[in-house]
């Protein structure tokens, strides 16, 4: 079940990316702020493993900058584990 929420919480991560291109960036920071909450049930920093498998397999690696913003290491470990 995880992963199938990792997937969706990625492709809707893209959508609120190509948004926030064209200059709407206020639902990508609000999204991105929930998906690496420790509190919420939308935290996918916690299997770091998965979620790597994840950005490799929907080509989304680069936004691996955007969880750069809200934990450092964790960006650090998820470009190691995406190589």
């Amino acid at each position: 079940m995880y992963i199938h929420m990792v997937k969706s919480a990625i492709t809707v991560l893209q959508k609120y990316h190509e948004k926030a291109i064209l200059g709407d960036g206020f639902g990508l920071s609000v999204f991105l702020e929930s998906l690496c909450d420790s509190q919420c049930t939308s935290y996918v920093l916690g299997d770091l493993q998965t979620l790597a498998r994840v950005l490799k397999e929907k080509e989304a690696c680069h936004l691996i900058d955007y969880f750069q913003l809200y934990d450092y290491k964790a960006a650090q470990v998820l470009d190691e584990l995406v190589k």
